[in-house]
């Protein structure tokens, strides 16, 4: 069977290596993702900056591939360049190439819209300096933060963490602000999509991470259907 026959994400990842899962968890079947790594070594914001000099070779590259749908992943690619630098990206790729762009920041805002988070809460593995970027850019785009409990972890570090890390992070997040409408979950790599379901069991609000916001914002771009069951209400609606 044909990788991706029923459609391809291009995922331009930010470090040097590209890991499938989560992402295989996730994904309806047929749906394949292709990762171009970027060749970030330190999540620093002059390390991004250079990474997006080598964007528009790498959405060239994923073209050649033939993919239904190119991603600009991560927060940190969106957020270092300021609110609104996601449109520009996805403006600027739109010069390259036809097929639909978008970023893994703009899929989490539209999925936290779409299940009506306002007041949120933020659980970030990421340092002070990029979770100040967050902060802002999340309050410019129309919520409320609450709440931003963080934990910073490099690039080698974070997808190495158990699950407590993620669930724990999550809780003392929300237990900052349990009035808030949801809680956000950034980064990818962090393990935390196994974590969404009991997340949600336990603090009777909606979870959204990066991972699960890109895969319901491609399929519904891509025109994907069906729920995903076993990873929250954001996939189990879809």
């Amino acid at each position: 069977m044909t990788y991706g026959w029923r459609a391809k994400i291009g995922f331009l990842a930010p470090p040097k290596t590209f890991d499938p899962y989560p992402w295989d968890l996730l994904l309806p079947e047929g749906v394949g993702i292709i990762g171009h790594p970027l060749g970030l070594t330190h999540l620093t914001p002059d390390e991004v900056r250079q990474a997006w000099t080598r964007t528009d070779d790498a959405i060239r590259e994923l073209a050649r591939r033939q993919v239904d749908i190119i991603v600009l992943g991560g927060s940190p690619p969106v957020i270092v360049g300021g609110f609104g630098f996601d449109q520009k990206f996805i403006e600027q790729g739109a010069k390259i190439t036809s097929i639909p762009i978008t970023t893994t920041q703009t899929a989490a805002v539209e999925a936290m819209q779409h299940l009506g988070m306002k007041r949120i809460a933020v659980a970030a593995p990421f340092d002070d300096t990029f979770c100040a970027m967050l902060r802002d850019f999340l309050e410019k785009s129309g919520f409320q933060v609450l709440s931003l409990k963080n934990r910073a972890l490099g690039l080698t570090e974070s997808d190495q963490q158990p699950l407590s890390v993620s669930y724990r992070l999550a809780k003392d997040a929300f237990a900052a602000a349990p009035d808030v409408d949801g809680v956000y979950v950034p980064r990818a790599s962090f393990p935390v999509v196994e974590n969404i379901e009991l997340l949600e069991q336990d603090l009777k609000v909606p979870v959204v991470t990066s991972v699960s916001a890109v895969v319901w914002s491609v399929c519904r771009k891509l025109r994907i259907g069906g729920p995903i069951k076993g990873y929250g209400r954001l996939l189990a609606e879809l």
